[in-house]
């Protein structure tokens, strides 16, 4: 290690100058034991650079841009554990998409199905704050909100009801 370099020299170095190095002295290990180990084509000889620790910055800012892409739904948890060197898990093919956000088409409200209009509205009621009231003025909202909450249910529920109801008749008859 150079002693005193910042941190970019050292990377810098590493990246430009070590590593194409320690490839070509895998290679030539590689093709100098290929035949006595009998390895297959699939077999290949190189350093493991996981623990250089010049290469600590480039694998954080992979660790962090997975994070985030993760985070906001653009890849799945498997997808971000791959980009960060680990292995998928059972289960992992899902997104991860922010329960406070709603997708709203350019047409506004109008063009959102019945059951996204009352996502909204439900993330609406939950996200109202309360920061800078008196406590009492908190449990009154708080008991405003859970009865509009019930009755916005209420309603969905009746109307998912009476929709099945209709298809039970329809097909009974």
């Amino acid at each position: 290690a150079i002693q005193g370099a910042p941190d970019e020299m050292q990377e810098n170095w590493t990246e430009n100058y070590r590593i194409p190095r320690w490839r070509l002295v895998a290679d030539q290990i590689d093709m100098a034991l290929r035949d006595d180990f009998k390895m297959t084509d699939s077999m290949v000889l190189e350093y493991d650079l996981a623990n250089v620790s010049a290469l600590e910055t480039q694998r954080e800012a992979r660790r962090a841009s997975a994070r985030a892409d993760f985070t906001v739904g653009l890849v799945t948890r498997n997808e971000a554990l791959i980009a960060t060197g680990r292995a998928p898990v059972r289960g992992g093919d899902v997104y991860l998409l922010p329960s406070s956000a709603v997708e709203v088409p350019v047409g506004g409200l109008q063009d959102l199905s019945r059951n996204d209009v009352v996502a909204a509205e439900l993330l609406g009621l939950a996200s109202r704050g309360a920061k800078g009231m008196p406590p009492g003025e908190i449990q009154a909202r708080g008991e405003k909100d859970k009865r509009e909450l019930a009755t916005l249910m209420e309603r969905e529920l009746v109307r998912e009801l009476s929709a099945l109801q209709s298809g039970v008749v329809s097909r009974a008859t």
